[in-house]
């Protein structure tokens, strides 16, 4: 079955990766003239459209540099398993996910950032690309190393390398993505668990066998949870982080928004019908009681 259209989510609007990391006349204003200092692209809120840099030495480093300036994916794909370490990255990031400690990691990141402005922009080849390099398979092994910074960068990725791309999505669900994700909608940081259950949404709705198998693991449930819009157990508090927040009811706005329309993905095949079966599960899993809350929200769009 095909994919549903994200059409309706809420998006921002960004510029090019590599004009992402350049300045107005094409040249990097955070770039050091320190030979082991190299700029990459980092995310400003949701969007990448910042550059910062860090430091290293080794020869993956250097692989990095040269695949980042010549958007090589391939040669992005091939530095995934990479454990050389990185440090002194000046800015944060991402929001949440924690900053790259490692070459591999930093590739993943870099990917990430092309595979959101792909999706942004409509450009479904990008997607296809990154999964044809082979990127797929070793996210999933960062989803099952268990070390937490690889686990993140990992759960970046797919909430943006499985959109609208039935290929990337038949390949991570074969690869064991599903039940790694699965694990990720209690992680400890809301964004990371709303990132998690976008991918999973990407996967269910290609097919009524990856719904039911969704369903089978307690994702229902799971999602329903999520329309609450809790805040993370941390307390965001750096700059950087209020910035990208805006504010705690805006971001509980927009989490909510798709946490229902991941939900109603769910409840609705492709021909716009409900699933009786999984609606009257949803209705014992408490999920009315949730949508009367959410009635009371001051958000326009979320009612």
């Amino acid at each position: 079955m095909g994919n549903r259209c994200c059409t309706d989510r809420k998006s921002t609007s960004s510029s090019k990766v590599r004009d992402a990391c350049d300045g107005v006349d094409g040249k990097n204003p955070n770039l050091k003239h320190d030979q082991a200092s190299k700029s990459i692209v980092a995310f400003d809120g949701q969007k990448p459209i910042r550059s910062t840099s860090f430091q290293s030495r080794g020869d993956d480093a250097d692989k990095f540099d040269k695949a980042f300036e010549a958007n090589d994916i391939a040669g992005l794909v091939a530095l995934l398993p990479s454990r050389e370490a990185i440090w002194g990255i000046e800015e944060k990031m991402h929001p949440w996910a924690q900053d790259p400690q490692s070459v591999g990691a930093l590739a993943g990141f870099q990917l990430s950032a092309m595979a959101q402005i792909a999706v942004e922009e409509e450009d479904l080849q990008m997607n296809v690309s990154i999964g044809e390099a082979g990127a797929i398979v070793p996210f999933v092994d960062f989803l099952r190393s268990g070390e937490e910074n690889r686990v993140q960068t990992a759960v970046v990725a797919f909430s943006h390398l499985l959109s609208d791309c039935p290929s990337n999505v038949r390949v991570a669900y074969e690869a064991g993505a599903m039940e790694l994700l699965m694990d990720q909608l209690e992680a400890h940081i809301a964004g990371m668990r709303y990132a998690a259950a976008k991918a999973l949404r990407d996967i269910f709705v290609e097919s009524d066998a990856y719904r039911r198998r969704f369903v089978s693991l307690g994702g229902l449930t799971a999602l329903i949870k999520q329309l609450s819009g809790m805040s993370d157990s941390e307390q965001w508090t750096s700059d950087h982080q209020r910035r990208a927040m805006v504010d705690s009811e805006e971001w509980t706005a927009n989490r909510q928004f798709e946490a229902l329309l991941n939900l109603r993905d769910l409840l609705y095949d492709d021909s716009g019908n409900i699933t009786r079966d999984y609606a009257l599960d949803a209705m014992t899993a408490g999920v009315e009681r949730r949508l009367q809350a959410i009635m009371q929200t001051d958000d326009e769009e979320v009612r």
